[in-house]
C-alpha cells in the first residue's frame, strides 16, 4: 500500500507552480496526497486554491501568513501540520522549502513521522541580508535546530544544485547518502513550445522582483541598450514579493522603471506564452538558487539564455552553447551579452536551438518525479 503524502508549503502559488505536476502524477499511481498551506495574501490565491483540489488532492489551509514573524501564528501552523501527521501512521511529510522544513522537523520529531526537506535553493536563510551579527547568529541557531533535531528523525533531502547538496551535507552533519540531486523542478514539456517563426525581437526577464534576483541590474542595462537598439523590447515580468526581506522598494523600482523604455508586465499567469515570442531571456540572479524553474522554461521555449555564473544558474545551461554566464552584480556584463545576442542573430538562433534540445534531454518532469518516487521508497 502506498503512503500518503503530506505537501507542508509556505503558500499555495509556489506549490501550483512547482509542484503541483508531481502530486498529479503521484495521484495517477494511487497514492493520496494532502497539502497543508498557509497563506500569502495573493490576489490569484483562490484560483490556486480551486485548481489544486479540483485534481483531487485534499488541501488545508492554515490561517497562517507566509513570511510572519509571528510566533504565535507559526505555533498554530506547527500545531496542525502535528494533528495532521497524528491521523494515520502510513506517511511521508515532504517539506517543499527550508521555512517549512523548519515547522516540518519539530512535527516529524514529535509524531516520529518520516519527512523529506526539498530545497530549491537556500534562499535567504543562509544569505548575508542586513546586520552582521544577526545574520551569524542566526545562522548559528538554524544550524543547531536541524542539527538536533535530525539526531532523532528520519529524513532525506532532495536538492537542485551540487553545491547545496555539499552546504547541507557539512551544515546539519549529514551524509550525502541521503541527499538527492535533481535537474530543478522539471516542466511538462509539452506545454513549451519552440517555434522559430513567432520569435520576436523581445528580451525578457522573469522572477519575482527581490534586489539579488538582477532587476536593478538588468534595468540599467536595458536602458542602455533600448538607447541603441529601438527596434526592441524589454520586458519586465514578476511581482515584488513583500514576505521577504529583499524585495526590490516599491518607489525606486517606479524611478527606475520611468526613467527607462523597460516594460513592466507583472505576473503572467501563462508565462509560456510570453517566453514564445521572446528571442532572449536573462536572469542576472545572485540570490542563492537552486536550479531556475524559469531558466528551464525559457530554454523548453527556445530562448537564448544570458544568466550567471552563479550555483543554479550556471547548472542549467552550457556556456556559449545554449546561453551565455556573465559575472553577478554586474550591468556592464549583462548589456555586453544581450547586445552580443541582438547583434548575431545567427548565434542568437543557434544558442535558441540548443536551448530547446538540452531542455528536451534533461528537464523532463517524469525524470524528476522518478527521483521523487526512489527517495519515498527508500523509507521502506
Amino acid at each position: 500500500m502506498n503512503k500518503e503524502i503530506i505537501f507542508l508549503a509556505n503558500h499555495i502559488t509556489y506549490f501550483v507552480s512547482h509542484r503541483l505536476a508531481i502530486a498529479e502524477k503521484l495521484k495517477s499511481l494511487g497514492y493520496e496526497v494532502t497539502v497543508i498551506t498557509g497563506r500569502k495574501k495573493k490576489i490569484n490565491e483562490n484560483q490556486c486554491y480551486s485548481l489544486v483540489r479540483s485534481k483531487g488532492i485534499k488541501l488545508e489551509v492554515v490561517e497562517h501568513f507566509a513570511g510572519t514573524k509571528n510566533i504565535l501564528s507559526l505555533l498554530t501552523f506547527l500545531m496542525f501540520v502535528i494533528k495532521m501527521c497524528r491521523q494515520n501512521n502510513n506517511k511521508i511529510l515532504h517539506c517543499i522549502s527550508t521555512k517549512s522544513a523548519i515547522v516540518g522537523l519539530a512535527a516529524a520529531f514529535i509524531t516520529r513521522t518520516e519527512v523529506v526537506c526539498s530545497f530549491s535553493g537556500l534562499g535567504l536563510l543562509f544569505q548575508k541580508n542586513g546586520n552582521r551579527f544577526f545574520f551569524k547568529y542566526k545562522i548559528f541557531l538554524i544550524h543547531c535546530y536541524f542539527r538536533f533535531l535530525l539526531k532523532f528523525v528520519t529524513c532525506r533531502f532532495i536538492v537542485q544544485n551540487q553545491q547545496d547538496k555539499a552546504k547541507i551535507s557539512e551544515t546539519f552533519l549529514v551524509e550525502e547518502s541521503i541527499i538527492t540531486l535533481t535537474k530543478g523542478s522539471g516542466v511538462v514539456l509539452d506545454d513549451y513550445v519552440y517555434n522559430i517563426n513567432v520569435k520576436r525581437n523581445v528580451v525578457l526577464m522573469a522572477s519575482r522582483l527581490l534586489k539579488s534576483k538582477g532587476v536593478f541590474e538588468y534595468i540599467a542595462a536595458s536602458k542602455m541598450l533600448s538607447n541603441l537598439y529601438p527596434d526592441w523590447t524589454f520586458l519586465l515580468a514578476g511581482e515584488p514579493d513583500a514576505d521577504s526581506p529583499d524585495c526590490v522598494d516599491y518607489a525606486e523600482l517606479m524611478r527606475e522603471l520611468e526613467n527607462s523604455n523597460v516594460e513592466w508586465i507583472g505576473h503572467q499567469a501563462n508565462l509560456s506564452e510570453v517566453l514564445q515570442s521572446a528571442r532572449i531571456f536573462t536572469l542576472p540572479s545572485y540570490y542563492n538558487e537552486g536550479f531556475p524553474k524559469v531558466l528551464i522554461e525559457a530554454s523548453a521555449c527556445g530562448c537564448a539564455i544570458v544568466t550567471t555564473n552563479t550555483p543554479g544558474c550556471r547548472d542549467a545551461i552550457n556556456n556559449g552553447q545554449n546561453g551565455i554566464l556573465i559575472s553577478p552584480r554586474s550591468a556592464e556584463e549583462l548589456f555586453a551579452a544581450i547586445e552580443k545576442l541582438i547583434l548575431d542573430n545567427s548565434l542568437s538562433e543557434r544558442l535558441a536551438k540548443k536551448s530547446n534540445h538540452f531542455a528536451k534531454l534533461n528537464f523532463s518532469i517524469d525524470d524528476v518525479f522518478d527521483k521523487y518516487i526512489e527517495v519515498y521508497h527508500s523509507f521502506r
